[in-house]
């Protein structure tokens, strides 16, 4: 027990109607790469159905955009983006969310 009251619904009980207004959360792996001198591939260390999920994906949360808008061209480049670069919503966490310096109990409210 985690101290946390249950929650009255499981997902089980959600409508399809419910769960596509909720979205869906994807964890996407990048390449350790950017930035090195040479680049692999990144259908040689990505599966394409990660690939095709990623291009699909219109909102990100992410530590570093720059590094986000590097991996979407490196991903435009095998799968086309479902929407531009420019036009796709990058949100930065903050970064005493990422970089574990202190308590990070308000950093989420800022999102």
């Amino acid at each position: 027990m985690n101290g946390m009251s249950s929650p009255s619904t499981s997902v089980s009980d959600v409508s399809p109607q419910a769960a596509k207004a909720l979205g869906t959360l994807y964890l996407v792996p990048t390449p350790l790469d950017f930035g090195c001198d040479t680049q692999t591939p990144i259908n040689d260390v990505l599966p394409q159905e990660t690939l095709r999920v990623a291009a699909s994906v219109s909102h990100w949360i992410t530590e570093n955009a720059k590094s986000t808008r590097a991996f979407l061209k490196r991903v435009d480049a095998c799968v086309p983006l479902k929407q531009t670069i420019q036009e796709t919503h990058i949100t930065e966490l903050p970064r005493e969310v990422h970089k574990k310096r202190r308590p990070c109990s308000n950093a989420w409210a800022r999102l």
